[in-house]
């Protein structure tokens, strides 16, 4: 696959620095460097995704850099991987998964069209190749909670039998353990390494999840996910 990849640097003035650079298999990279404009009182007053999204297509699609990315996504017969990694600290705090970008004569959301796979991109200082990890690699850690009490919280209450089936069918044959309060679910209780530091007997060994699931009450969908557990002594967040 193609990778189209944009580096947004520190701020400069008014305005942050942009190098992007395209790679495809068998030719020479394409190194183009531009301007983000954008006005941050404009952004953070946008609502709709939409529109917050073409702001910031708006401000980073501009000439040199909107006439690469169209070349390169137009030359990607298997898709175009765009990477972004966002160097100033100002800049990484705005809603990236938002971006949109020119495509067919329209401002698309990168991260919901299939030709363009959208990443937040953090370069490795250490130049190594790590083999490909395939589903018999994946092992998952199910939680789900939804305790009593929730409306005081102005939270709802779902089933969670129902919620830990569906993500369980969902696995399609990925290893898994469920961590809920219910009768049909297995508790498994994963412990940290050094839990039995003090006794004679070396700790029990934990199994290692490489993806999880969460599921939860939320107080609305464009607020961060909480996770809450009932206690003996109260409440934990």
């Amino acid at each position: 696959m193609n990778i189209f990849e944009i580096t947004i640097q520190r701020k400069l003035g008014a305005t942050w620095p942009i190098v992007v650079e395209g790679r495809r298999s068998g030719v020479l990279p394409v190194r183009v460097t531009g301007q983000l404009f954008l006005d941050e009182t404009r952004l953070l007053a946008a609502v709709e995704p939409q529109a917050y999204g073409q702001l910031l297509g708006e401000g980073l699609f501009r000439e040199g850099v909107r006439d690469a990315f169209t070349r390169a996504l137009g030359a990607a017969d298997d898709g175009l991987h765009v990477l972004l990694f966002v160097e100033d600290d100002g800049a990484k705090s705005w809603r990236w998964e938002r971006l949109c970008a020119p495509m067919d004569g329209d401002w698309s959301f990168l991260a919901l069209d299939q030709r363009t796979p959208f990443s937040l991109y953090l370069p490795s200082a250490v130049d190594r190749l790590f083999p490909p990890i395939g589903r018999r690699d994946l092992q998952a850690l199910i939680i789900a909670a939804s305790p009593s009490g929730l409306s005081q919280y102005g939270l709802a209450h779902f089933d969670v039998t129902g919620a830990v089936d569906c993500v369980r069918a969902a696995m399609d044959g990925i290893p898994h353990e469920a961590l809920a309060p219910v009768d049909q679910v297995r508790m498994q209780w994963v412990r940290p390494p050094w839990a039995n530091w003090r006794d004679a007997s070396p700790p029990r060994p934990s199994p290692c999840f490489i993806s999880s699931a969460m599921v939860s009450s939320s107080t609305a969908a464009e607020r961060p996910c909480s996770f809450w557990r009932e206690r003996t002594a109260g409440w934990s967040r």
